[in-house]
């Protein structure tokens, strides 16, 4: 595995039990193309430890290569409703013991490809009602939803799943994160399972 510094002991769930609807197939590739993609992957992976948003990351990396026309990513919802936080989201949202914690789970797609599964505990109370409406009604990724708020990640965990050499497996890598206000304010946390259709933006080589 590749190891990445963390925010803090935070660990995702075991890779074997995460995300439980698989995001893609293993992809089987010539050792050339298996090591471009991975650093291609890994890149990418570095990039949303920085990024504000996944989701303008994301449509940055599957407009690079040209390999499909431009298409705004969609959320595909999977569950919503109220899953309860853990303690330490709790603690690590700064939520009050009486506070509704809402959750949304969704597939983040382009163009019909899941590119990832993402799951967010986030405040209402801490969002505007257009913005909670957003949410509740529409297919949009919760970045876009919230970004009147200008909100920037902190990374909990981060774990990669693809070594070089290797087949690409279904999972590519995790990551979980805070996301906050400008001014430093967490209000919503998020858990990410990046597929292996990820693999279907990235322009292969020629045959020789």
């Amino acid at each position: 595995m590749v190891p990445t510094p963390l925010v803090s002991k935070a660990r995702l769930p075991n890779p074997a039990k995460a995300p439980r609807e698989p995001t893609g197939k293993p992809c089987r590739m010539t050792r050339v193309d298996s090591d471009d993609s991975w650093r291609r992957i890994e890149g990418l992976r570095l990039e949303l430890l920085e990024c504000r948003s996944a989701t303008a990351a994301l449509e940055a990396f599957c407009a690079r290569d040209r390999v499909s026309p431009p298409c705004a990513i969609k959320a595909r919802l999977l569950e919503a409703g109220s899953r309860p936080a853990t303690r330490d989201q709790r603690r690590r949202l700064g939520a009050r013991a009486d506070e509704t914690i809402a959750y949304r789970k969704v597939h983040l797609v382009h163009g019909g490809i899941v590119l990832c599964e993402a799951s967010n505990w986030y405040l209402p109370a801490r969002l505007t009602h257009a913005m909670n409406e957003r949410l509740a009604e529409t297919d949009i990724p919760f970045g876009r939803a919230v970004a009147d708020l200008e909100p920037f990640r902190q990374t909990i965990a981060s774990q990669s799943f693809w070594e070089p050499g290797h087949p690409a497996p279904p999972v590519l890598f995790d990551h979980r994160a805070l996301l906050l206000t400008e001014s430093g304010q967490a209000f919503a946390e998020v858990e990410e399972h990046y597929g292996a259709g990820l693999l279907s933006f990235v322009r292969q080589p020629p045959a020789s």
